[in-house]
């Protein structure tokens, strides 16, 4: 395009060129009224008469154009003239970060370190905008980077400058776009971008780190001309540390540094602005050596001023004459073979009780890594040694390593070339000591002595940057296996499985499922399969991939497992010491170990319950304090109670307890209240919390007591009742010891009569019994008296004795009812207390009769008397005997009413007693039925609940349609199932639905679109009944079915108190 020098395009003259490269010719112009010196960059013809390219230029410049920050190349302008498309860009003439380097280079001149820092801070600060406004360069390198020098002390500082951005999106699909070239400089791409995955702002930061390895070092971490080799470095390969290149770097550089190079983009800074905080803490530091180190850079080929997009990757590309300046670590010493250097050897991480060696070629690639035991290892290239090497610079039986268990021994057995143990060679047939990680040099061959597990440090610097590379590709055919980084050998296999956790340690919260990231590597020779197992933790806390993870040789890839602990208290709280063993599926003898902490938080789950939740009594009533620990730690518990009238106390046996997880305590509760004499039964509510330590709060349970009085109020009244009636006993047994004296006559009837009055006046007192005792004694003497009196009177008198007989006779019938009414008394007091006040009334009505039947007695006698006061002494004497029988029938008769009343009264206070205290006893008879049968509900709840829990497996394994189902539990009424079918070549997943729970069978619904399947499963002994129903769509076409089956656990709860772990099951693919 030298043909547009002196032309005119928009209102840019162009004066002469800068630089060309894939995407176009940069001039510099001048425009044409303000006289400004601008960079006009001309896209190719060939994309400017893309269409799709011509979309994507307009947009891309927008978004450019406004850009404005310090650290980014201005863009004035941008458009098209004649098929030409063109952008207009802030002019700098002091070259790029890549001139410079080359400039000091050729020179053979050192530049400060501190520039080369505060360089690449600028360019983090530059992204660091751009990113804000969504803006992604994607090919980030020293061309990319413009330079203005900056007048004034201290000299020689540049401001740096950022420039193409948005010309990789510009390239995408374009027809002329080279592979690496428009997609980004081979040297500087991130692994994704290698890869062709998506990229963010992190691919950024990982091209920066590749250009901050350079600027501080003098070398590129990696050469890499094409595509395919830098996918293979970029994604395989580690870093060599900067420090092992140059030891005076200050150790938070190299952090920086290898944050940056990160093979995963979340390993790596989230912002490029927290690259500019860290390289400007580096900075900061107080450390004279860091202002005065300076940075010796090699030379490369010398790029355009202003470097277009796909201008090629300049910096990977050697000179005439230049070797490429890949970075190798620094010797102390050149070993006595013609100056050659060892290659980066990483470390392996240690695990194996046992020291290690490492075989690697001249190239570095690991060949094999052999345990050192106390039998010891012979190197040669004869077939017999532990190690052969082929090469004809090895002898037969070259070298012999010795472990005596505290410290490694090699001797040379004579070789014709000899071996070099560092930079020293080795004396023939002396035995030397090896050092830990030291190098020995065997023909073309290197020998690196790794440490034991107990040996290794923590703090390996080496160690812990190399587990910085996690590659996720499959490099392409033909490239060279190398050592995949950051692996952990097991100690009883050959180097033929690597496994490296991401994280030592895991985080585990109950009932959340966590994730474990660790990198599996095949360094064997052929196609493996790879399985994970895991001790130290509850198999069925990891849930595995679906698939056996699956390598190609040399090859490793991340797995991802997920650890979920239940929340239950079987999951206890502390740390797990896991050793995770991935075996191969090839040689299942082989094994790579890995070994993490696991920590579950714990959690705190109590639960208090008090029974029965009401209890009477007159001072205090017993309750039950429950308390279970669902948590998984220790708690320990304060019982307390209050009320709000604070009436009441409490009293627990023990106050405190301390529960384990799962476990359950019953504490005797008494609450006390102050003792009253009368009035009602009190309903007093009270609270019985449990504090537990650590826990925000108590945990709670309400609970009444209703406290009665020593005397209830129907005994109060009954004896208001009585009190009147005793009173009116007394009065009536005094009106009748005013009348006796004067029936001097019947001297032996008047004693009796007396005696029954006294028998009366004791039966008030509720001596029942005696006035009872005293009717039958005076019915016999007024006999006696009747028949002596009888004998020897006139018929006048036996005709008037006989009417006065009939009245007592009334009488008689009166006391018989009056008896009656006793009986229909106690009867009705059985049915309640109410009616006592009407059979009291009963009562002095049968009183008041009895009264007035005895006045009509007294009254028939005295005319009796009168109409034969005329007859003889005998007669009057009869008369007067007489009417003393008559007196004491009366009067019996008023004892007997009166007895009644009292018998009434009595009774029907013991029957209310008897009946309350018969009804507090069949409550509580029927209260504990109720807790018993709740009891035995609740146990033949859960056990039925829970035989139906657990992992089922098809008895018949040959049969298609349903293998496994999954039960589990999700509440009181929910199960889970978890279907799994007979499919080609593998297991299907149904999925997980729930299931309500119904007593004696259990019923699950699954739509599979083209058909609904119905599972109903019953308990037959110790196996499971199936019935799987399925209902094809009319679409389908297949005719309906019902398959039945034979399931037998195999893992879960057979009982409540017996649980058998689940066995490792073969993982499934769900459909």
């Amino acid at each position: 395009m030298t043909e547009l020098i002196g032309q005119t395009i928009g209102h840019y003259r162009i004066e002469a060129v800068l630089g060309a490269g894939g995407m176009g010719q940069v001039f510099r112009a001048r425009h044409i009224h303000l006289d400004r010196p601008v960079a006009l960059k001309v896209m190719h013809a060939g994309l400017a008469h893309d269409s799709g390219f011509q979309a994507r230029f307009r947009q891309e410049a927008r978004a450019i154009a406004a850009l404005q920050h310090p650290n980014i190349v201005e863009v004035y302008d941008f458009g098209e003239q004649n098929g030409l498309m063109f952008l207009v860009m802030e002019l700098l003439i002091d070259g790029s970060l890549r001139s410079l380097m080359q400039k000091h280079a050729r020179a053979g001149t050192p530049w400060p370190l501190t520039l080369a820092i505060d360089l690449v801070r600028q360019a983090a600060e530059g992204l660091a905008y751009a990113h804000g406004q969504g803006m992604v360069h994607r090919d980030i390198k020293p061309d990319n980077m413009l330079l203005r020098a900056v007048s004034g002390p201290p000299a020689g500082r540049y401001a740096l400058k950022i420039t193409d951005f948005g010309l990789a999106r510009m390239a995408e699909g374009a027809t002329m776009t080279a592979t690496g070239t428009a997609m980004g400089t081979p040297a500087y791409m991130s692994p994704e971008q290698c890869q062709g995955a998506h990229v963010d702002l992190r691919s950024d930061i990982y091209a920066l780190g590749v250009v901050l390895y350079e600027v501080t070092t003098g070398y590129l971490p990696f050469t890499a001309t094409t595509l395919s080799e830098a996918a293979y470095k970029h994604v395989f390969v580690a870093p060599t540390p900067p420090r092992q290149v140059r030891a005076d770097l200050p150790p938070d550089l190299e952090e920086v540094t290898l944050r940056c190079l990160a093979k995963r983009p979340e390993e790596r800074y989230a912002s490029a602005t927290d690259v500019a905080r860290a390289l400007q803490a580096v900075l900061g530091r107080p450390d004279p050596t860091l202002v005065h180190a300076t940075v010796m850079a090699h030379p490369n080929e010398t790029p355009p001023l202003v470097s277009p997009q796909g201008a090629g990757p300049t910096a990977a590309h050697p000179g005439p004459g230049i070797p490429p300046t890949e970075a190798v670590p620094h010797p102390t010493a050149m070993a006595q073979s013609g100056g050659t250097l060892p290659p980066a050897i990483p470390s392996l991480a240690g695990v194996s009780a046992l020291p290690r060696i490492q075989v690697r070629d001249s190239g570095g690639n690991l060949l094999r890594v052999v345990d050192l035991t106390s039998d010891g290892v012979t190197v040669g290239r004869q077939a017999t040694n532990t190690i052969v090497l082929e090469s004809e610079a090895v002898s037969r039986a070259h070298l012999r390593v010795d472990w005596d268990g505290r410290q490694v021994m090699v001797t040379d057995l004579g070789s014709s070339n000899g071996t070099l143990l560092g930079a020293t060679r080795l004396p023939a047939r002396t035995a030397q000591v090896w050092g830990w990680r030291e190098v020995v040099r065997v023909g073309p061959f290197w020998l690196r002595l790794e440490p034991p597990a107990q040996t290794a440090t923590q703090g390996d610097a080496l160690l812990q940057q190399m587990l910085q590379a996690r590659p996720t590709v499959t490099p392409q055919a033909g490239v060279t296996r190398a050592m995949p980084t950051g692996m952990v050998t097991a100690s009883i296999s050959t180097g033929r499985i690597g496994v490296v956790l991401d994280d030592q340690t895991l985080t585990l919260t109950p009932g959340q499922p966590a994730p474990l990231r660790l990198t599996l590597a095949n360094l064997g020779t052929v196609v493996d399969h790879f399985s994970v197992e895991v001790d130290g933790a509850p198999a069925e806390w990891v849930r595995q991939p679906a698939d056996a993870t699956q390598l190609m040789p040399g090859v490793q890839a991340p797995v991802v497992l997920t650890v979920t602990a239940p929340r239950t208290p079987e999951s206890r709280a502390g740390d797990y010491q896991v050793t995770l063993r991935v075996r191969s599926r090839e040689n299942p003898a082989e094994v790579g170990v890995a070994q993490g902490r696991w920590t579950v938080l714990p959690f705190a789950a109590p639960a208090l319950e008090l029974t029965p939740k009401r209890a009477s009594g007159r001072g205090q009533a017993v309750f039950t304090t429950t308390l279970r620990n669902t948590g998984n730690a220790p708690i320990r518990c304060a019982l307390r109670a209050e009320d709000d009238e604070h009436a009441l106390r409490y009293r627990f046996d023990p106050p405190e307890v301390t529960l384990e997880p799962g476990a359950e305590v019953k504490v005797p509760t008494i609450v006390q209240g102050r003792r009253r004499w009368f009035g009602r039964e009190q309903m007093r509510n009270f609270t019985v919390g449990a504090a537990i330590a650590g826990s925000e709060g108590p945990v709670v349970a309400s609970g009444q007591f209703i406290q009665l009085p020593i005397i209830p109020a129907w005994m109060v009244t009954l004896l208001l009742l009585l009190i009147p009636l005793c009173l009116g006993g007394l009065f009536f047994g005094n009106d009748i010891l005013v009348v006796q004296p004067a029936r001097a006559t019947a001297t032996a009837a008047t004693a009796e009569a007396a005696g029954v009055l006294a028998a009366q006046q004791t039966s008030t007192a509720v001596v029942v019994n005696t006035a009872v005792q005293a009717t039958v004694q005076t019915e016999k003497t007024a006999g006696i008296i009747q028949q002596q009196t009888l004998a020897a009177a006139p018929i006048e008198t036996q005709i008037a004795f006989t009417s006065a007989q009939n009245t007592a006779q009334a009488a008689s019938q009166q006391t018989a009812a009056a008896q009656q009414a006793q009986q229909a008394a106690q009867q009705q007091t059985q049915q309640a207390a109410a009616q006592q006040a009407q059979q009291t009334a009963a009562a002095q009505q049968a009183q008041q009769a009895a009264q007035q039947q005895t006045q009509q007695a007294q009254q028939a006698i005295a005319q009796a008397t009168a109409q034969a006061a005329q007859q003889q002494t005998a007669a009057a004497v009869a008369q007067q005997a007489t009417q003393a029988v008559l007196d004491a029938q009366a009067t019996q008769a008023a004892l007997d009413a009166q007895a009644t009343m009292a018998a009434a009264s009595n009774a029907e206070t013991a029957a209310a007693i008897a009946a309350q205290q018969t009804a507090v006893a069949q409550t509580a008879q029927a209260l504990a039925a109720q807790q018993t049968v709740i009891a035995a509900t609740a146990t033949a709840q859960a056990a039925a609940f829970n035989a139906f829990l657990g992992n089922w497996a098809n008895v018949d394994t040959s049969t298609s349609g349903m293998t496994r189902l999954v039960i589990e539990k999700v509440n009181e009424s929910t199960y889970t199932f978890h279907g799994f079918g007979k499919c080609t070549p593998s297991d299907c997943d149904w999925g997980v639905i729930q299931v309500p729970y119904t007593p004696g069978q259990l019923v699950g619904l699954y739509n599979f679109g083209y058909k609904t399947t119905r599972i109903t499963v019953r308990l037959q002994g110790e196996d499971m009944q199936a019935e799987v129903f399925d209902d094809y769509t009319p679409a389908d076409g297949r005719q309906d079915r019902t398959t039945n089956y034979v399931l037998r656990r195999q893992w879960g709860v057979i009982r409540p108190d017996i649980v058998v772990a689940p066995v490792l099951l073969t993982p499934v693919v769900r459909p």
